[in-house]
């Protein structure tokens, strides 16, 4: 809708509002001659941005129609332009010929609420509520204590604007103030309650809930709450929350269950893993949110967490191996990560079930990353194994220099390639003598 129209529109509105008793015409009258012509003249002004020209014209018009829209013309253009105290000098011009006009002890109370004047502000919206009981008409009188910093005396008008429509943004003023100025925390938290159990579950109101029963060190609470948002929000990233706060408090078991039901990412899964501690429940969790997701990432996070498992228990067999392996390749083939190709390649070469594949695979791990020194660890490791010592000893010659001995496979690596190296050239020694 263009500017043009929109002023004319909120023109038209204003006639709506007319007590007819307080003009000297009613609102499709013309007063005087030329009135249209300075009805114009004054739109075209307020579209152009000159308030001052489209002032005058209206007071012009109000002057000799004693029409009141035209004066709420003024008023509408002094508070678009934040000059209150204007608006509320044409405001107090009209009130002095009608104390009754609900209209303007509406406008009179908001405008001096835009000035942080309760005292005013109350005055008036308290005149308007003893002519008319309404949801808003609480609410201004509410939100004129509140300007005045009269929280307790707020407070009986928001509980009975509350009381109309149930209002989010009514109640969250509401128990921010029972809560916190009241002290009355039970009262506040009841209130919370209440409300998401029997009218509306939101997120303005359950985020209030959980920052109260934070405060209260009520972690079943949040817990729960989270839980309700988090089926109501799926997409919202409330599963993180929980899983945070299963960790912070030290909940594997629950934090196991809730994985089962939920949908989380398996980019996160290695923290959740470091926490649960422990390779059995981690495949079998993995595993069920493979079939779950159909996430490919979980499936070779399932075998790596297999291979652990069976590792730890010494349990890995040739045949299991080669199981994991061909799985692998389904996993290589969609998602061909360098993390993937160096750990299924180091378990091809350390357990010598076939050492040619597993360098091959290495050697695709560094095409992305070919400084990484735990990749170039597996490389000379491949290379030992197929006796290619020289290359061993050289490569992993860089990874010690990059890294140190640190790390004790990386130490144990070294050594037993120095070892191998420092044989051979003792072998060829003794030739040599012979």
């Amino acid at each position: 809708m263009s500017s043009y129209y929109r002023i004319i529109l909120s023109f038209c509105i204003v006639f709506l509002f007319i007590s007819c008793s307080s003009v000297k015409y009613k609102s499709y009258q013309k007063a005087f001659d030329k009135e249209d012509d300075l009805i114009m003249s004054a739109i075209e002004y307020e579209m152009s941005n000159d308030i001052i020209k489209a002032s005058n014209a209206y007071h012009i018009l109000y002057e000799k129609s004693g029409k009141k829209e035209y004066a709420l013309r003024n008023v509408n253009l002094y508070t678009n332009a934040k000059k209150y105290k204007k608006a509320i000098s044409i405001l107090l011009d009209l009130y002095d010929d009608n104390e009754k006009d609900k209209q303007l002890l509406y406008l009179l109370s908001e405008t001096y609420l835009q000035i942080k004047d309760g005292e005013s502000s109350l005055l008036y919206s308290k005149k308007l509520l003893n002519l008319e009981k309404s949801e808003q008409n609480y609410l201004l009188v509410a939100n004129s204590y509140i300007v005045g910093f009269n929280f307790k005396g707020a407070l009986e008008y928001l509980e009975k604007t509350y009381s109309y429509n149930k209002n989010v943004d009514v109640l969250d003023k509401m128990v921010s103030i029972m809560y916190l100025v009241n002290n009355d925390k039970k009262k506040a938290i009841s209130y919370l309650e209440s409300h998401l159990r029997l009218y509306d579950f939101n997120q303005i109101t359950a985020d209030k809930l959980i920052l109260f029963y934070k405060e209260q060190n009520n972690i079943n609470g949040v817990i729960s709450m989270y839980k309700r948002l988090h089926k109501r929000f799926p997409d919202k990233g409330y599963v993180y929350e929980l899983i945070n706060l299963f960790i912070a408090i030290n909940d594997k078991k629950s934090l196991v269950r809730f994985l089962e039901t939920a949908n989380v990412q398996s980019s996160i899964f290695k923290q959740i893993h470091g926490f649960i501690n422990n390779s059995k429940t981690s495949f079998n969790l993995t595993k069920k949110l493979y079939k779950k997701t159909k996430d490919i990432n979980f499936l070779a996070q399932s075998l790596m967490f297999e291979y652990e498992y069976l590792y730890q228990r010494k349990q890995l067999s040739h045949y299991r191996i080669k199981k994991m392996h061909n799985k692998f390749k389904k996993v290589l083939k969609k998602s061909p990560q360098p993390n993937y190709f160096n750990y299924v390649g180091y378990i091809l070469i350390e357990h010598n079930i076939d050492v040619k594949t597993g360098v091959k695979y290495i050697k695709q791990a560094l095409k992305s990353k070919p400084k990484s020194p735990f990749y170039l660890d597996s490389l000379a490791w491949g290379y030992y194994k197929l006796k290619q010592y020289k290359k061993a000893y050289k490569t992993m010659e860089q990874v010690v220099l990059t890294t140190g001995l640190d790390n004790i496979e990386i130490k144990r690596h070294w050594d037993i390639i120095k070892k191998s190296v420092k044989k051979k050239k003792t072998k060829k020694k003794k030739k040599k003598k012979k």
